[in-house]
């Protein structure tokens, strides 16, 4: 057996988003975070500092997470000179460690989660007595060491977000040939169109041809004003994992956590073509797209296609998986069981697009819950909340997937999208009344109006919600109210 050494940077998605929403150095983090996790970059150091130990093919390569193959004679030293290593690129980062022996790393992986590891560790960033010391002008939250211009701006920068800065001006180099190979480049350069400059421009103009034409959103004027942030998490993938570890299938444990990473990107960069194949400015910034966790930030009237399509993407990881399995293998009925059942929950949150990212992230990870709480963790689900001006902060909602994308196509658009706005607007003030009677008050108010609905009062509250961000409906449409 091999003893593997497997290191994560926790609360990433937290760490990214300190920064006061400028979006040089949200890029940075993300880029940073890559750049200094990737695979050939530790393998790199491990060589110049002299040791044999090098990364675990099998455990992927995934932003945020080192996987060793430790040489026996390393194991004293190497998990505390790695973790020193990454905190000196990544100083603002929580890194967590242990080590496990097993005959892959997907069996020490499942060994340490059932108690069996070898070893734990825990790396801290330091929380510093700021006092009266100047502050980073970005984050906030460590002492400023450096002034640097970003944006036509001066501004003080602590070590943090200095690395962050660093990062994303290596990204911009001029010479192309260096930063294509910066890790995750190929990725993201295969979503269409420039980076957007700021998340204003993000909100604006993401998604759209440079002719200015596009699709807005049903119940929203203003609707290139507004921003979404979606959170994304595979479900069942850990019973998954543990099934594909147990299982003697060695292709298929070789390939599993590359598969996974591999169908989470690829589902990210489609979800951002099939919005629009051609845009001026590219629809989506990914955050945080590592293993089966994802986080991106995306203009509000594209978030319901590209969630959609995100979820639809990656459930092909089903298929992906099964093409690591020989034909004619007899494969255990819970393994089976276990590919059949993946899916993936994702959260949406609609906010303005001067709302702090930071912010934003733990309410979109309530909507993500929401998701995964309608199908008790199983089939894929969309759930959302709109903290947009006029809208119900707490009102939280979901549906499964499957009813986005039929919901999605033009033959099959509820009725309450055909609704006007003051006909929405009416039938709101209805729904959000008293609850007995409901269906006769608005049985009472189609008759009135002349607005048949088929749609169940109980599906109304998250229709009406869905409404204001939901695709594709032309802007004369006739409003009967």
């Amino acid at each position: 057996m091999t003893t593997y050494l497997g290191v994560g940077a926790v609360q990433v998605q937290t760490w990214i988003t300190r920064t006061v929403s400028r979006l040089a150095l949200l890029r940075g983090a993300s880029i940073a975070l890559s750049e200094h996790t990737d695979h050939q970059a530790v393998d790199a150091w491990l060589k110049v500092q002299g040791y044999r130990s090098r990364t675990a093919p099998d455990a992927g390569n995934v932003d945020g997470v080192v996987a060793l193959a430790m040489a026996d004679d390393e194991m004293a030293t190497l998990p505390g000179a790695l973790l020193t290593h990454l905190h000196r690129q990544l100083p603002g980062v929580q890194w967590e460690a242990w080590t496990a022996n097993g005959t892959s790393y997907l069996d020490a992986y499942r060994r340490q989660a059932a108690g069996g590891g070898l070893a734990e560790f825990r790396l801290l960033p330091a929380v510093p007595e700021l006092g009266i010391v100047r502050r980073c002008g970005s984050c906030g939250s460590e002492p400023a060491i450096q002034q640097e211009t970003i944006g036509g701006d001066a501004e003080w920068l602590g070590a943090d977000c200095l690395a962050r800065l660093t990062s994303w001006r290596r990204a911009q180099s001029q010479d192309r040939a260096v930063a294509a190979t910066l890790p995750g480049a190929q990725d993201w350069a295969s979503i269409p169109g420039r980076w957007p400059t700021d998340l204003g421009t993000l909100a604006a103009k993401g998604g759209l041809p440079a002719d200015g034409g596009g699709r807005t959103a049903v119940g929203r004027k203003d609707s290139r004003s507004h921003l979404a942030l979606i959170a994304a998490d595979g479900n069942g993938i850990g019973r998954l994992f543990e099934r594909i570890a147990e299982a003697n299938l060695p292709e298929l444990r070789r390939n599993a956590v590359a598969e996974l990473t591999e169908a989470t990107r690829e589902a990210v960069v489609a979800a951002a073509r099939a919005f629009c194949a051609d845009p001026e400015y590219k629809v989506v910034i990914p955050h945080y797209v590592g293993g089966d966790d994802v986080l991106l930030s995306v203009s509000a009237a594209a978030a319901w296609q590209v969630a959609a399509e995100l979820g639809r993407q990656f459930e092909r990881l089903a298929w992906r998986l099964r093409q690591h399995v020989p034909d004619g293998r007899v494969v255990p009925e819970e393994l089976t069981a276990a590919i059949d059942d993946v899916g993936i929950g994702i959260g949406i949150v609609f906010a303005p697009r001067a709302h702090p990212v930071a912010d934003a992230v733990p309410v979109s990870h309530r909507a993500l819950a929401a998701a995964k709480a309608l199908t008790a963790g199983g089939r894929s689900a969309i759930g959302w909340l709109d903290i947009t001006y006029g809208a119900g902060a707490d009102d939280l909602h979901a549906i499964e997937l499957d009813k986005a994308l039929a919901d999605l196509r033009p033959d099959n658009r509820p009725d309450v999208f055909g609704l006007g706005p003051s006909a929405r607007g009416a039938l709101g003030v209805i729904v959000r009344g008293r609850t007995e009677g409901l269906a006769e008050r608005v049985a009472e108010w189609s008759r009135r109006t002349g607005n048949p609905l088929t749609s169940l009062p109980a599906e109304l509250p998250g229709l009406l919600s869905r409404a204001r961000w939901w695709p594709n409906v032309s802007d004369d449409e006739e409003d009967r109210s």
